[in-house]
């Protein structure tokens, strides 16, 4: 831009002014630390070249190592054999407790029902009086026999019990 402005307007050239040439540089030097010279290309071989070091690596082991892999596999078979006896024994333990509390409710509700039968059996033939008023206003005594609904009820209870009954056995 400043040659433009300090020339003179007689000079005046159709040439544009030569561009600076652009210094690339790459990132190699800057990852140069890292390669190893056998493999120039450290990407995926380098990556293999370490699983392969470190497999020589493991393969290579004292006797003491040895022999604490094996007791290391013992210790967990044993506490592994531990965990399933326990948990066998907790299952156990639970399916004989929930039996046992199944039964208590079962007892539970068979005197329930009896209960029921014993107290809604006299009701059977009983009548209520109970006033009401009839569409002009009048007071009124009805005698309403209970039996029917007591029959009802009983049969309810019955097969609510047959039901439970049912649930529990499976």
């Amino acid at each position: 831009m400043k040659s433009r402005l300090l020339q003179d307007e007689d000079e005046s050239s159709t040439e544009p002014a030569p561009k600076r040439a652009r210094l690339h540089y790459g990132a190699g030097p800057l990852f140069a630390h890292q390669q190893d010279a056998r493999f120039p290309n450290f990407g995926a071989a380098r990556h293999k070249f370490d699983l392969r070091a470190r497999q020589a690596e493991e393969d290579i082991e004292s006797p003491l190592a040895g022999k604490v892999r094996e007791n290391y596999a013992n210790l967990r078979a044993a506490v592994h054999l531990a965990a399933t006896t326990q948990l066998e024994e907790a299952r156990e333990s639970l399916v004989v407790e929930s039996e046992q509390t199944m039964k208590s409710y079962q007892k539970d509700v068979l005197h329930l029902e009896k209960t029921a039968l014993r107290l809604c059996e006299p009701l059977s033939n009983a009548e209520v009086e109970y006033e009401t008023i009839d569409k002009s206003g009048r007071p009124r005594t009805e005698i309403v026999k209970i039996g029917p609904a007591v029959g009802q009820f009983a049969t309810k209870i019955a097969e609510t019990s047959a039901e439970l009954r049912l649930l529990w056995a499976t």
